[in-house]
This record gives structure tokens, C-alpha cells and sequence, in this order.
């Protein structure tokens, strides 16, 4: 009788952050309220709980690097938004 190899790997589907609208909205808000070392110091705190997590996941560090990067740039993007909308509704 023939002896059959399996392969068992796994693929480890995450759902990116940077497309977490609320998340990435309550990250915005925080960063917008603080300033200077606080809001780096906030900013640490949120790329090093991701970090821990998405490696946590096995996902590998250029992958979590990306998904870093993109929630950066959501972030951003939010924060941009805002001061937009602050601008124009000033008088």
C-alpha cells in the first residue's frame, strides 16, 4: 500500500488595519488631540501593539511592514480631512 504525503501548511488571512474605517478614525482623533512627544509617544504605542499582533499571526516582517505603512497612510489621510474641514468651517 502507497503511503500518501499531505501537505499541511496554512495561510494567514488578515484584514487590513488601514481598512478598519473605525479604527483607523479613533487612531485619527487621538493623534489629532495630542501633540508633540504625546502624539509620538501614541503613535509608538499603536505601531508596536499591531507589530506584536500581526507577528503574533506568523505574518512575516516585510508583510507587516506594508500593512504598517498602509494604516500610516490612512491615517494620514483622516488627519488631512480634518484640518481640511477645520479650515473651511472657520470663519
Amino acid at each position: 500500500m502507497e503511503q500518501l504525503e499531505l501537505d499541511l501548511r496554512a495561510s494567514v488571512l488578515v484584514f487590513p488595519i488601514a481598512r478598519n474605517v473605525r479604527k483607523v478614525k479613533e487612531i485619527a482623533d487621538r493623534l489629532d488631540a495630542l501633540n508633540g512627544r504625546d502624539a509620538t509617544a501614541y503613535w509608538r504605542e499603536v505601531v508596536t501593539a499591531e507589530r506584536t499582533k500581526l507577528s503574533g499571526l506568523g505574518l512575516p516582517a516585510p508583510e507587516i511592514n506594508q500593512h504598517l505603512r498602509d494604516l500610516f497612510e490612512s491615517v494620514q489621510e483622516v488627519l488631512a480631512w480634518a484640518a481640511i474641514n477645520r479650515l473651511q468651517s472657520s470663519p
